[in-house]
């Protein structure tokens, strides 16, 4: 029997090296990694992470120098949830598959119909971190910020 988390999770992990591969070629200056691991092991929040990382190593200490396109679900055993960003380490969020949100119980909901938004929705996000790269920097905050889920 299929299921249905796992299957995105691949797909979004067979996306996310094809990525790398792209950007590698156009920005030799950055390390880009993709990676996909599991969170949370023993809680309730137990989950699994699927990212695209880019770093720049060499700045400054007071200078951003990394930005992940991560997809995270989290109660795997009890009842899935799932986000999606594009976000620079510890700072702002350039873009966001579901926002409003104080915790990731207020995630959607990981059922079909919410992880067939997520995959549709992905192409948007994966341009984002493309223009994110290719930026280098965080977004300023006069840009728009982009969240393609509806906010609460």
């Amino acid at each position: 029997m299929a299921d249905p988390i796992n299957d995105v999770s691949d797909a979004f992990d067979q996306l996310f090296r094809a990525l790398v591969a792209e950007l590698a070629g156009r920005h030799p200056e950055a390390r880009l990694f993709a990676g996909s691991v599991p969170t949370g092991s023993g809680t309730a929040f137990q989950g699994h992470m699927v990212y695209v990382e880019c770093s720049w190593p060499g700045r400054l200490p007071d200078e951003p120098d990394n930005v992940i396109l991560e997809v995270q679900f989290c109660h795997l055993t009890t009842a899935p949830r799932v986000n999606a960003d594009v976000s620079w380490g510890q700072g702002p969020v350039e873009a966001e598959f579901a926002s409003g949100w104080s915790s990731s119980d207020e995630w959607p909901e990981a059922t079909p119909i919410v992880l067939a938004q997520l995959s549709a929705r992905m192409p948007e996000l994966v341009d984002v971190f493309r223009r994110v790269v290719a930026r280098g920097r965080p977004i300023e905050r006069s840009e728009n910020h982009y969240s393609p889920y509806p906010t609460r």
